[in-house]
């Protein structure tokens, strides 16, 4: 179970990136890019293990960009 779960998450991570690469065509209608952050960072402190004081830290010290690099 815990692996399916582990599984729809880095499948959601994906997917965000992917939106967040072409967010102006790939976004949905309602949904903020900050909302697309927010869950995304959400999916790697699930994912890798990382706290949210931790991953915040990254996010406030490299671009968003570089971020997504260094976990992927």
């Amino acid at each position: 179970m815990m692996t399916q779960d582990l599984a729809s998450v880095n499948q959601r991570i994906q997917d965000i990136i992917r939106v967040l690469n072409n967010f102006k065509e790939l976004r949905e209608e309602n949904r903020s890019r900050q909302d697309y952050v927010d869950q995304l960072k959400k999916d790697i402190c699930t994912y890798y293990g990382y706290n949210e004081y931790l991953l915040e830290k990254f996010f406030y010290l490299f671009p968003i960009s570089e971020v997504f690099l260094f976990f992927f």
